[in-house]
């Protein structure tokens, strides 16, 4: 890439907007994604759609923002303000992103519910606990924001990612036999060999919330599994 010179304050504030920009977009587009759930519509078709307008590029919704730098950069941005400056987008979307986590844990009890499951009995599988698909860094995970919530309300929590030290200990469609609610937060590409067929077959009462639109193809659904997409009400 090429070298540009300029001032340190230029080069920083360079920096931070272009994260603070993104988690401003990605907010966005969770906040759409809750529209659509509460008007039956699908998230997914609407970007779609947006974004054949030129110019748009409306970003991908989710179940949260990770990593070491758009979690940290927007508030580095902000800081040092006095308070003659109220700042209120640019926090405002990472209060959003921050809590999407919180929006799925919703949806997974909203299916429990759904399946009756006596609470002392709930078991739930979070496929994927880095932050980023194909990656193992787990650097602010909204996977462990998830799983730290579902143990503190009594639910018990297989967590699976193949890519990370320490979540490799389960077989997929063993796990998912013993749950009742199945979340995938991470599109890993090697989560394409899951056989949701035998998944069916060893516990056709599963419920799968699909977070990252990771079935697009519909393999999940053509299974006859239970099934929940982000954004889609």
């Amino acid at each position: 890439g090429d070298i540009t010179s300029t001032s340190v304050i230029t080069a920083e504030l360079v920096k931070t907007t272009e994260n603070a920009f993104r988690d401003v977009n990605i907010a966005f587009a969770n906040e759409i994604a809750k529209i659509c759930e509460i008007h039956a519509a699908d998230v997914w078709e609407v970007r779609d759609l947006v974004n054949r307008s030129p110019g748009r590029n409306m970003l991908l919704p989710g179940s949260g923002v990770g990593g070491h730098c758009i979690p940290k950069d927007p508030w580095l941005l902000l800081s040092g303000l006095d308070d003659s400056f109220k700042a209120g987008l640019i926090s405002k979307a990472r209060q959003i992103n921050d809590d999407m986590p919180n929006h799925v844990l919703g949806q997974i009890f909203l299916s429990l519910e759904e399946l009756g499951e006596p609470e002392s009995e709930r078991v739930v599988t979070v496929l994927g606990m880095s932050y980023l698909e194909n990656s193992d860094d787990l650097r602010n995970s909204p996977s462990q924001a998830l799983v730290n919530s579902l143990i503190s309300n009594s639910v018990k929590v297989y967590a699976h990612d193949p890519l990370v030290q320490g979540y490799q200990e389960y077989d997929v469609e063993c796990i998912a036999s013993k749950s009742d609610v199945l979340v995938i937060m991470v599109r890993h590409d090697l989560y394409k060999e899951i056989d949701w067929n035998q998944i069916y077959e060893l516990n056709p009462n599963l419920m799968v919330i699909d977070t990252r639109n990771f079935d697009s193809d519909r393999t999940i659904v053509a299974s006859g599994l239970r099934y929940k997409l982000l954004g889609l009400g």
